[in-house]
């Protein structure tokens, strides 16, 4: 966690929108450009997609008082290692993840387990990041058949750098399974899949 004791520009903020000091401290240091933070560990906050914007906008925004506009060209953060489990992230969420996997280049490691992206986020997740992460959890996301083709459409993309994916305890059943065994027949990155708790049958 990232304590902050010094002149701070979202104290101006309403009390309500910043009752969370973790997310608080994490959206002064992307602002900051805080260059020492490669994790960023934000489990269990429930923060919703309003907080997720709220963090993402943080790496956007501009650092000179006098400018109003948002920057164009926003800055690269040093994240290796995110987790974001557990925050009640909806399916639209996934756009404000592909703006944050957008300025993290060296992210290594996402941790999404229990939210709520379901499949359409699953694919807007999946095509922003499996070209670059090596693990990936996706655990508890509602994900069924539509979510299994995404992951499985980029799992054999030559790009795919992927090498655990975990996706225990949704929705995707035979077929989507079959697609994702598939896909691996053209795989040569994957190292470790989890799918326990997904209703599959021993056929």
């Amino acid at each position: 966690r990232i304590m902050i004791d010094y002149d701070d520009p979202f104290q101006e903020s309403d009390d309500e929108d910043w009752k969370d000091d973790e997310l608080h401290d994490a959206c002064y240091a992307l602002y900051n450009r805080l260059e020492s933070m490669t994790v960023l560990n934000l489990t269990g906050l429930c923060m919703g997609q309003a907080g997720l914007k709220q963090l993402v906008d943080s790496c956007y925004d501009s650092l000179d008082r006098k400018i109003t506009k948002r920057e164009t060209r926003p800055y690269h953060t040093q994240l290796v290692c995110l987790r974001l489990g557990l925050n009640d992230l909806p399916p639209s969420a996934g756009q404000d993840l592909v703006r944050l996997i957008a300025v993290s280049p060296n992210l290594q490691s996402v941790q999404l387990a229990c939210n709520n992206l379901s499949n359409h986020g699953i694919e807007l997740v999946s095509n922003a990041c499996f070209s670059q992460l090596q693990v990936c959890d996706l655990e508890n996301n509602k994900i069924g058949m539509e979510g299994a083709q995404s992951l499985a459409a980029n799992l054999q993309d030559t790009r795919c750098t992927i090498a655990t994916l975990i996706l225990n305890h949704n929705h995707i059943k035979d077929d989507g399974v079959k697609a994702i065994a598939e896909a691996l027949k053209l795989n040569n990155t994957l190292k470790c899949l989890e799918l326990e708790f997904n209703h599959i049958t021993e056929r």
